[in-house]
């Protein structure tokens, strides 16, 4: 019996012990839960940030590429205004012969000059110094003022928007370089988050086991808490019965020695 009793005594201890074990494997797959809840909460932000990283970097990169654009025309436009004003304009004006009409023609859109002195332009511009009249001085005049405005013009456009260019270019490197720093944020978030899902997956696993262990213990507690029953079912019986008779016969007997020596 005291057999019996000491193994249901060890066997309700390691059922105590596998009980702590499932509580205690709850309880850590409960804090895990919430790790891969901020996990995941760090990777949705990471993301979110690195999109808005890429699209501040889209962005400056096309101001820059238009701000680019528009300077290698500014600059186009003042070397073909500086280049024909030179060969068709001045150089046939120093040589006394009048500006080529023809060649200068594509320019007169880009520039601003008195419409009814730009229709005489092809008259006058025909002439020969010696042939001109004070009219034609006056519309060659004109003209060369509105030439020499619009490449004064181009010349500081130029001058104007090469800084913010150079300021645009930095400023797209620097959304690159942010960008690539966000997306790399976004991986460490995105592995941090794997491993957390991973710890989790494997502490449910623990908390599954744990369980198992303890339902499958179950039947070996119910087993032996059933023998225990038996054996002190059948002390009960033994003590109430053979015991019990042994008992009052001894008993008896006992007091029959102590009475025969009286009656002698």
């Amino acid at each position: 019996m005291a057999s019996e009793e000491e193994k249901l005594a060890a066997l309700q201890a390691s059922e105590s012990k596998l009980g702590d074990n499932c509580k205690e494997a709850e309880t850590a797959l409960l804090a895990q839960t919430e790790v891969v809840a901020a996990a995941k909460a760090g990777s949705a932000a990471a993301s979110e940030a690195a999109a808005g990283a890429a699209s501040a970097l889209t962005t400056a990169q096309d101001e820059h590429k238009a701000a680019e654009s528009k300077l290698a025309t500014t600059k186009d436009e003042l070397q073909m205004f500086e280049t024909t004003v030179a060969e068709h304009f001045k150089t046939p004006m120093e040589a006394g012969a009048g500006p080529h009409y023809k060649e200068l023609q594509p320019l007169l859109k880009h520039i601003e000059m008195d419409v009814s002195l730009s229709k005489a332009l092809s008259s006058s511009c025909g002439k020969s110094k010696e042939d001109r009249g004070s009219f034609d001085e006056v519309v060659l005049k004109e003209f060369e003022k509105a030439l020499t405005s619009k490449i004064t013009s181009l010349t500081d456009a130029v001058a104007a928007d090469t800084p913010g260019l150079a300021q645009l270019e930095a400023v797209a490197q620097a959304a690159e370089k942010e960008r690539d720093a966000k997306v790399d944020a976004q991986k460490q978030a995105a592995e941090a988050l794997e491993g957390a899902e991973k710890e989790q997956t494997d502490k449910e696993a623990a908390l599954a086991a744990a369980n198992k262990a303890s339902e499958d213990f179950m039947p070996q507690l119910e087993e032996m808490a059933g023998l225990v029953d038996k054996a002190r079912a059948a002390l009960t019986s033994f003590e109430s019965g053979a015991l019990s008779g042994f008992s009052k016969y001894k008993a008896q007997v006992a007091v029959t020695g102590e009475a025969a020596p009286m009656g002698a």
